[in-house]
């Protein structure tokens, strides 16, 4: 595998660790201050989260998974920028 390859499969395997810990702030987040949230929701139904909705949390927790998702991120943009990656080399069409 070459290097580029190699720096490719470093972003995707980063991007699907910047998904789990989103999925892991939503778990936290609905058990604790967003439990009566959570009770709306029905079972199987479909709702899109924001990160956004998440920033005011007063959990420190949450705080700290969400400083971690952001600094992934950041990193993802970066390691982009900085070797010329495209949307079609990450496989995002």
């Amino acid at each position: 595998m070459s290097y580029r390859q190699q720096l490719i499969e470093s972003i995707n395997e980063l991007q699907n660790i910047r998904e789990e810990i989103f999925s892991q702030i939503l778990n936290l987040s609905m058990s604790g201050e967003m439990n009566d949230v959570d009770k709306v929701f029905d079972i199987g139904e479909v709702y899109d989260f924001d990160i956004k909705y998440f920033e005011d949390s007063k959990d420190v927790n949450v705080i700290e998974l969400l400083k971690a998702f952001k600094k992934i991120e950041k990193t993802i943009g970066t390691l982009i920028n900085l070797n010329v990656i495209s949307d079609e080399e990450l496989g995002f069409e």
